[in-house]
């Protein structure tokens, strides 16, 4: 029997995707596109991926820290890969999983190893709120 989650496919990753660990993925376009419906809906940016069908659709949090991985320049972003994991988060008064992205960039087998990063700031419950969908 399938899960319930299964039931409504959503185009959007979400934490329960990652139930296996840590998904390092190669970006392929970042797009602007409306999310959500009727007065809720907002116009978001969504990272696509190279070996993934579902897109990522970006908070504050992700954005600055996959920023200090590869640049301001969003164009710098294709072809680069990031590792995204969950975690729990505050958002409004519950704790909830959401997806975030690894402040160290990935390494692929027989990479050398480089300039270690240093890790993206921690983002205030302020900035999480900010944008009122849990990710």
């Amino acid at each position: 029997m399938p899960k319930t989650s299964d039931m409504f496919p959503s185009r959007w990753l979400k934490a329960s995707d990652f139930e296996d660990g840590d998904a390092t993925l190669t970006i392929r376009e970042v797009g602007q596109e409306r999310i959500g419906q009727g007065k809720d809906a907002s116009d978001k940016f969504v990272l696509y991926f190279e070996d993934e069908a579902k897109g990522l659709v970006l908070n504050k949090t992700n954005v600055g820290t996959i920023a200090k991985l590869h640049g301001d320049d969003t164009d710098d972003w294709i072809g680069k890969d990031v590792t995204l994991y969950t975690t729990e988060v505050q958002f409004q008064s519950d704790m909830v999983e959401a997806i975030r992205v690894r402040s160290k960039a990935p390494r692929r087998p027989g990479a050398k190893a480089g300039k270690p990063t240093a890790p993206a700031p921690a983002a205030t419950e302020a900035e999480d709120d900010e944008d009122k969908v849990p990710f």
